[in-house]
């Protein structure tokens, strides 16, 4: 047996990320929900809010590049039993050319209303090879002032 016949594929990213939000700094491990070829972001930000729930739902419409959106969970900072859980999600409209300028979505669900969206932009470097890309984000809340970075490595297989 080898392990092949036991372990699982890995996902088609992983994105070990650091969001800063004033004090506040949360380290998150994301993965690979969807990816949408050929497609860019709507600019509109009501067109990535689902009306009814609290899930982020991307607007799309056809361009000349890719976005992918990575999800992840973790408990809140007590982890304990009966605790919320809080879905982060990461939605980046990246460049054809594979490195460069990307547009970035941030939506921190807490199962309750409202949710945080933030939206902006920054860089994306990547790695030699198949090696991890740097993606080095400001995002701007929608809803207010606030502003988050998010930085960290993004590997795509």
């Amino acid at each position: 047996m080898t392990t092949d016949d036991w372990l699982p594929s890995p996902p088609d990213a992983v994105a070990e990320l650091t969001a800063a939000l004033h004090t506040r700094t949360v380290e998150v491990v994301l993965t690979d929900a969807v990816q949408w070829p050929e497609s860019s972001l709507v600019p509109e930000v009501e067109a990535h809010r689902d009306p009814v729930t609290t899930l982020l739902r991307p607007g799309l419409e056809d361009g000349p590049g890719e976005v992918l959106r990575l999800i992840g969970h973790r408990l809140s900072k007590h982890d304990e039993p009966g605790d919320t859980l809080v879905t982060y999600s990461l939605v980046l409209q990246l460049p054809a050319a594979g490195k460069g300028k990307v547009i970035a979505l941030w939506h921190e669900d807490h199962q309750e209303m409202p949710t945080s969206l933030f939206l902006g932009g920054g860089t994306l470097e990547p790695g030699r090879g198949l090696g991890a890309s740097r993606l080095d984000l400001r995002l701007q809340d929608v809803d207010g002032d606030d502003q988050l970075t998010v930085s960290g490595l993004l590997r795509r297989w």
